[in-house]
């Protein structure tokens, strides 16, 4: 586990100041939690599988905190995990684990779909191309509590949590692309996925801050 360097996040106001905390080891994932809840952000499932947190939108800067629950459902499908961003980004681990796993177009790879991601008030609706493209798997990275690992955009991949526990992750991307974000599926895949990202209720956070202060 880290050593949690004392600083108080309630004087943390942009990105700047958070990512130097966060180099420091010096925010906790309990911390960064109870900090978004007592400025009343928004806590929202995600179809990736995990529950996101905008912390501070600074322009093309955002940081996110992502929050990948114990609990089933949240999910949009294992079929369409694979995906790229629009941002170059860096992930700081504040507690669990994750692996993550990077993927390239190849002509001797696996047939898949593709979809194009976009946004329609509070759901995310991806809509299938016609035309499909032929991955293969790069290496696959394992980061645990008080890693790191950064990503440029445009790279597919697929990050997935690893363990029984909760494992907590603060992100801080930098738009560069206009493109719209791609995500991979099946080719037997729908013509049109469309996920609601819900809101959700205090209590539900409240039960996972409990769990992290038993396992931290």
């Amino acid at each position: 586990m880290p050593h949690w360097t004392h600083i108080n996040l309630a004087e943390i106001e942009n990105i700047s100041d958070l990512q130097v905390a966060l180099d420091l080891g010096a925010v906790s994932a309990v911390s960064i939690l109870e900090m978004c809840q007592g400025r009343g952000l928004e806590f929202r499932a995600h179809p990736l599988g995990f529950i996101s947190c905008a912390i501070f939108i600074e322009g093309h800067r955002k940081a996110r905190l992502h929050i990948w629950p114990f609990w089933e459902g949240v999910s949009q499908g294992e079929g369409v995990a694979i995906h790229d961003h629009v941002f170059d980004f860096t992930s700081w681990v504040l507690s669990g684990e994750v692996i993550n796993k990077l993927l390239y177009v190849d002509e001797g790879g696996r047939a898949h779909s593709v979809y194009d991601a976009s946004y329609l008030g509070e759901s995310s609706i991806l809509i299938k191309r016609d035309e499909n493209i032929n991955i293969i798997e790069g290496g696959s990275f394992r980061f645990s509590a008080g890693g790191r690992y950064s990503m440029c955009a445009g790279q597919l991949h697929e990050t997935k949590a690893v363990g029984a526990g909760i494992t907590v992750t603060v992100l801080i991307t930098n738009d560069v692309s206009s493109h719209s974000p791609l995500v991979i599926g099946p080719l037997s895949g729908p013509e049109r996925y469309e996920y609601c990202r819900k809101v959700i209720s205090s209590e539900e956070l409240a039960e996972i801050i409990s769990c992290l202060e038993v396992v931290l």
